[in-house]
């Protein structure tokens, strides 16, 4: 039996944590919030920016990690869906002064463009590895802050798997 369809079963495995570090001399402590629940994801891209934020009802809840196609994929069904997925989640945060905050990924199949409350972090481009972007900067004062992440599956030549015949973990 052919393994390349592995490759698929990591389109999206998010796991994902807030660290809040003390600034200066106790900058070794640290606190981690693991954010593994209450996610909303969509398949395909949003029509209006404006469901982002406003109708969740098309969305469907999900907890992490999560990765759509694996029963297609593992049926040995390779027409699976490649392309962009949405993620997003209400994380209650308000900074507070002297400490930073981060968002830390384990992974995420294959690019992944990063927003918090509508302002993009950043891209990682590579499936299998983690990333974090610092968000102490982006944080809303209230403490209410919306995440989306959109993943992009579809196959990209700068990212490595492109292809092969072994289980990719």
């Amino acid at each position: 039996m052919r393994f390349s369809f592995w490759i698929a079963i990591f389109l999206s495995a998010l796991s994902l944590s807030i660290y809040r570090a003390k600034a200066g001399v106790e900058s070794s402590i640290r606190q981690t919030t693991l954010l593994d629940s209450g996610w909303q994801f969509q398949l395909g891209d949003p029509v209006h920016a404006a469901e982002m934020a406003a109708d969740v009802s098309g969305w469907q809840p999900v907890s992490m990690p999560h990765c759509w196609g694996w029963e297609q994929a593992q049926a040995g069904n390779n027409n699976y869906y490649r392309g962009p997925g949405w993620y997003r989640r209400q994380v209650e945060v308000a900074p507070r002064g002297g400490k930073r905050y981060f968002l830390r990924f384990g992974a995420a199949s294959s690019v992944a463009d990063v927003y918090l409350n509508g302002t993009l972090l950043g891209q990682h481009r590579g499936a299998f590895g983690a990333f974090c972007f610092e968000i102490t900067t982006n944080l809303s004062a209230d403490g209410t802050n919306l995440l989306a992440v959109r993943v992009n599956n579809a196959a990209a030549e700068d990212i490595a798997p492109i292809s092969g015949d072994f289980p990719v973990f």
